[in-house]
């Protein structure tokens, strides 16, 4: 298994959000994006430990 499928694997059981329901929620919010260079041990690791409250971005399916 490949650290992206790994990836893939843990994110699976989030609930999707859609790019439009983001900038809805954020319409009143201040939004910063950054943008990290991560070793895939620690984003798996980073993942089991958010929990359920979770939400994974997808964008055309993905």
């Amino acid at each position: 298994m490949t650290p992206a499928d790994a990836i893939e694997a843990l994110v699976a059981g989030s609930d999707p959000i859609g790019l439009d329901e983001v900038v809805a929620r954020s319409s009143l919010m201040t939004r910063t994006d950054r943008k990290y260079v991560v070793e895939p041990a620690d984003i798996a690791a980073l993942l089991c430990e958010l929990g359920p409250a979770t939400r994974v971005l997808e964008i055309e399916g993905r």
